[in-house]
């Protein structure tokens, strides 16, 4: 067979390049899935195979995305043709020949971010650094400066719809930068990753008048450790920088991984009387004082009760790290008995002998245990529910309502 170009936009026809089957239709149909699955190899090896040994081999990183874009029209134009080749010829549309149109098609698709222009130029490459405002915060680790996307370097911040990276560390990276002047350093052997944003060291001011990273207040403006210091994003050894010491942002995480997920909070829960049992936001936790809980960061809900006191609620703030919490339980009056009321589904109205109390869960309700209470559940769209209760003097009662039958 003839050779033939596969960056060349035409195709030959001539019958010396035709494969010797009967249907002259069927060998040009498979000539061309050929042509458009070689593409896509040659497209796949340059863009993740020559990236990734031109940056071990401290080549111009610029260089390795000569010739992508134009590879990438080419592909779309293979697929094209593709395509009008086999409608020109009246192929069936579940033909495997279309399905394979359409799996390359979605594959064209997948390459979109990989196939966009590098963020840097030559000039910025000889710089060294982006001076400029930021005007965008896209997630916890990711920011646009001069137009240019950055990615900063040495971290990873959750992904956007996670709580650490949709919502506190997107935030809190906003506070510190949007709209304000920073100044991005880049390795000069690794500025770009893989997506072709820079990959940078982000710092508050202007480092075209001052060596930012040299100030001895760096930890202050250095926003790449500001972020893993107050625990919203976790050191990485992805991608190399000059500009970042790894053993500086694995120090500032040590205090973040006391609970044993990272993306969890732990509070340290004590009381007198010991043995109080534990509830976090109307769940009871199967663990008695002293004990930890590790949940999210964020104000909670904290409930402790023991036999014989009070139940103490509190609205507790829970940072990442090590937090405590320590109370002194009162005594209960003599002939007091406490309740716990729990309703499926949650949010019931609870009323006892007649009197509102609010919504369920209710925990430490406190009655008098010289006669039976009428407790009553209400829910719109369910089926009431009443049971009758003797308090126990001193002691506290679970009472689960089953689920409430829907109306």
């Amino acid at each position: 067979m003839a050779e033939t170009d596969l960056t060349d936009m035409s195709y030959p026809t001539t019958e010396s390049d035709i494969l010797a089957i009967d249907n002259k239709v069927d060998a040009l149909a498979r000539q061309w899935l050929v042509r458009v699955q070689t593409n896509f190899w040659q497209f796949d090896a340059a863009v993740r195979t020559r990236v990734t040994w031109f940056n071990e081999q401290h080549y111009n990183p610029l260089r390795v995305y000569e010739g992508i874009l134009p590879h990438y029209a080419a592909l779309l134009s293979d697929l094209n043709s593709f395509k009008k080749f086999l409608d020109d010829n009246s192929f069936p549309r579940n033909s495997s020949y279309y399905q394979y149109y359409d799996a390359y098609a979605l594959y064209y698709a997948s390459y979109a971010d990989v196939a966009k222009p590098p963020a840097l130029v030559q000039e910025d490459l000889d710089r060294g650094t982006i001076v400029g405002i930021c005007e965008l915060v896209d997630d916890g680790d990711t920011l646009f400066v001069g137009g240019k996307e950055v990615r900063m370097v040495g971290i990873n911040s959750q992904e956007k719809g996670t709580f650490a990276g949709g919502t506190a560390a997107t935030v809190r990276l906003r506070q510190l930068a949007e709209g304000k002047m920073v100044t991005v350093y880049f390795d000069p052997y690794t500025p770009l990753e893989m997506y072709r944003r820079v990959l940078g060291a982000v710092y508050l001011g202007d480092g075209s008048r001052e060596a930012l990273y040299l100030r001895p207040d760096w930890k202050k403006i250095f926003l790449n450790y500001i972020m893993v210091d107050e625990c919203l994003a976790e050191p990485t050894d992805k991608g190399r920088n000059n500009f970042v010491d790894p053993y500086e942002f694995k120090a500032a995480w040590a205090k973040c991984k006391i609970a044993d997920t990272p993306n969890l909070a732990r509070l340290t829960i004590k009381s007198n009387p010991t043995h109080a049992r534990i509830y976090v936001d109307g769940r009871a936790i199967p663990k008695v004082t002293p004990d930890w809980v590790d949940m999210p960061p964020g104000t909670h809900h904290i409930v402790i009760a023991a036999d014989g006191c009070s139940a103490w609620h509190e609205d507790v703030d829970v940072a990442y790290g090590e937090n405590k919490f320590f109370r002194k339980l009162l005594a209960l009056p003599i002939a007091v008995g406490v309740l716990n009321i729990f309703t499926e589904p949650e949010d019931c109205d609870v009323i006892i002998n007649d009197m509102p109390q609010g919504l369920a869960p209710l925990i430490g309700v406190q009655m008098l245990a010289t006669a039976p209470v009428v407790i009553t559940v209400l829910k719109e769209g369910f089926e009431p529910k009443t049971v009758s209760v003797l308090p126990l003097a001193g002691r506290y009662i679970d009472i689960k309502f089953d689920p409430l039958q829907k109306v």
